[in-house]
């Protein structure tokens, strides 16, 4: 079985993500009650570790075996469908927000297949 890692949030991001995930549940958004569960549980912080995924944080990151992946994790507001970036609301993007650098999360993608995400790198912006 595998174990949940722990979620680490800044007081700004939580605050965020609260109110994107709450909203998004009013809008029958179909990642709202994961990432509300994700950030239900996190542990908020003054200041994360560099090593803690955070928003606008460019991440490298790998899903179960494939290539690795960059992408800027942003707020849906600040999605450009440009290919450099990743949306806190998809289901890669709820997974990885608070976790570190090596952890491995499991998300269930929108056809409810079951991954590990890895994040092998993060940048702050």
């Amino acid at each position: 079985m595998l174990t949940l890692p722990s979620v680490r949030l800044s007081h700004q991001d939580w605050a965020c993500l609260m109110s994107l995930a709450f909203d998004a549940e009013n809008d029958l958004h179909p990642v709202s009650t994961f990432l509300r569960a994700e950030v239900h549980r996190a542990i908020v912080m003054n200041d994360p570790s560099t090593d803690v995924i955070r928003l606008n944080s460019w991440v490298t990151y790998r899903v179960d075996w494939s290539p690795n992946y960059s992408r800027l994790l942003v707020h849906p507001r600040d999605y450009v469908a440009d290919g450099h970036h990743l949306s806190v609301l998809s289901p890669v993007g709820a997974a990885l927000i608070g976790i570190r650098v090596g952890d491995r999360m499991p998300f269930l993608d929108s056809s409810k297949n079951l991954h590990l995400v890895t994040p092998l790198n993060s940048l702050i912006r």
